[in-house]
């Protein structure tokens, strides 16, 4: 995998997983609406923190390290700020669910877990 590609590779099963969860909840419940706009949200933000987070690792390589650090640290308070404020929002609203809003915050982690996972798989298959 090349790294140019490399966000844009877990993003992308991100939100095939979103899509998965969008298809269980429209068969299992009777108000999906509130779920799916949950799950979407939570998905797209995720999705454009992990990006804006490696175009600032990129961005800082060539920096100094006190400034990097500094900017790097403003930039994962700012982050969780967002975080709060979605969450709270989703809280408050009664068109988002709580519980499909994180689980689309999480979706990148998932997507991470289940690739290495699948990875792991095909590793141990390949060798025997």
């Amino acid at each position: 995998m090349k790294n140019k590609h490399y966000t844009y590779y877990y993003i992308r099963n991100a939100f095939l997983l979103m899509f998965l969860e969008i298809l269980l909840v429209v068969i299992f419940t009777k108000n999906p609406l509130p779920k799916i706009l949950g799950s979407l949200l939570g998905t797209m933000v995720s999705s454009l923190f992990f990006r804006v987070m490696y175009l600032n690792i990129v961005n800082m390589l060539g920096k100094p390290e006190k400034e990097a650090k500094r900017y790097m640290r403003m930039n994962y308070f700012f982050r969780y700020i967002i975080y709060g404020i979605i969450m709270t929002l989703a809280i408050k609203a009664d068109y988002l669910d709580l519980t499909m809003t994180v689980l689309g915050l999480l979706s990148i982690k998932f997507a991470i877990y289940l690739q290495n996972f699948w990875d792991l798989i095909g590793e141990r298959h390949n060798n025997k």
